[in-house]
Order: C-alpha cells, then structure tokens, then sequence
C-alpha cells in the first residue's frame, strides 16, 4: 500500500500556470496571528500522521504553513507538536511561505529566538525555514505530508466586505487554482489542513479525491453562494466543520 501511494505521488502532476500565479499572489491582507491558533486542528493532523506512521519509529515529516506571516504557526508546529529533533523521534521539518517580507524577517527572527529560549530543549535552527513565495515556489520543498492553509484562502476583514466583493476579489474560479496548487505539493495519503476560508472545501473538484478526517474546528469567515450573491453561514450552529482532509489519491 505504502508502495503504491509512493508511486502515485511520483506521477502527480505539478501546479498548473495559473495555479502557480494564483498561489503566489497575495488574498489575505492580514498578517496577524499568534502562537498555537489552532490547536485542535494541529492536534488532529498530528494524531493522523503519527498513527499512518505508527511502524517507524523515527518519523520524519515535511510541513508547510502556506502563509506563514510571522511564523507562529511554523513555530507552534515545531516547539510544540513536533519538537523532538535528533532524539531518535521525531525529526519533523517545516517550512513557512508567505510574500511579505517584512514579516517573514520578523519570523525568522522569532524562530532564532525561539531555539534558543525553548526551556533548555535544543532545537536546531535547520527544524524551521522561512521562505519568500515570490521567489520559491513551494513545490521547491514538497513533496508535504502536511499543509496548512489557515485564514489564507480567504478575502476577509477588510472594510466593507461583502458577497459581492469577495466574489470579485477572489472568486470560487481562483479558489479552485489555489488549491490545486497546495494539491500539487501534496503526497498522496498526506493531509490538507484549512480554516477560514470563503468557499467550502467539499464543493470544490479537488475534494473530490479527498476525504475528511474526524476533526471539527471553529470557523469564523462565512461562506459565500455564489449563485445567491450572499453569505453562507456553517451548518453547525458552533460554526463548526471540517478542517482536515486526507489526500487519496493523486490528480493523473
């Protein structure tokens, strides 16, 4: 099985022109965020690949946090969900696109940081790289046994936002590129992991060869209907839905 799964993520095919041109360009204006956002989330992405995994014993993955702005999600995913580097354990590896640099600068000066006031625990600076995703596509590190898109995928907070400028801004049409180009970089049997965003992941064709893992988290982006021209609240009353899918097979 795992055989087979290897060979299908040799034969993906890569990010299309578009795709390419849709994922290195800027949705999200916002570069807030902060240390371990989404927890449940991490939480469930790491119970999977650990249990996909259970027979090695010296796991080593390869994570991207798409849209990393200041880089406390990589740094969350490192410090706290995969910290054990050169132990014997875990060897986990992540890297964090965004296309601000400024922010990116202020990440790769939390991540030095970060390794050397970790309680005493020895992270490698090597565990964590920053990238501009100007210049390097992120097929450039993949292929990714996880992805994190989290409130990227999204044309949110600005001032008067509403159905019809989301639509405008960033229709359904580029929301399909943008994950095809995260689907590109992903292994198959590995995990697409996103919260926030303007259309739901199930009705894209993408999803198709996708299935959601057993984890819920909280969503506070509403949807849009594009045939309505209005938003689309969760159908969980908590706002609760799907926020991790696990790739079943390639796009051939």
């Amino acid at each position: 099985m795992e055989e087979m799964q290897a060979d299908a993520s040799r034969q993906q095919p890569a990010a299309t022109k578009q795709q390419q041109e849709v994922g290195q360009s800027q949705i999200q204006l916002s570069h807030a965020s902060y240390m371990n956002r989404y927890p449940d989330e991490y939480e469930a992405v790491r119970e999977y690949l650990h249990g996909h995994d259970s027979k090695n014993k010296a796991s080593k993955y390869k994570l991207l946090s798409f849209g990393s702005a200041t880089g406390e999600e990589a740094i969350t995913l490192a410090t706290m969900y995969y910290p054990d580097n050169g132990g014997g354990g875990d060897n986990t590896v992540i890297f964090g696109v965004d296309l601000h640099q400024e922010s990116i600068d202020k990440a790769r000066a939390s991540w030095v940081a970060a390794t050397t006031n970790n309680g005493g625990k020895i992270i490698p600076e090597s565990k964590v790289t920053f990238l501009n995703g100007k210049d390097t596509s992120i097929s450039a590190h993949g292929l990714y046994d996880a992805i994190f898109a989290n409130s990227v995928l999204c044309y949110h907070g600005t001032k008067g936002v509403n159905p019809e400028s989301i639509l405008k801004k960033y229709p359904f049409e580029q929301f399909e590129s943008s994950l095809g180009y995260l689907d590109a970089s992903l292994k198959v049997g590995g995990v697409l992991a996103i919260v926030n965003t303007n259309y739901h992941f199930s009705r894209s064709e993408i999803s198709k060869r996708y299935t959601p893992l057993l984890a819920k988290c909280a969503n506070f982006v509403p949807k849009v209907d594009a045939e309505t021209v209005a938003y689309e609240r969760s159908d969980n009353k908590n706002g609760m839905e799907d926020c991790v899918w696990v790739k079943k097979e390639a796009n051939l």
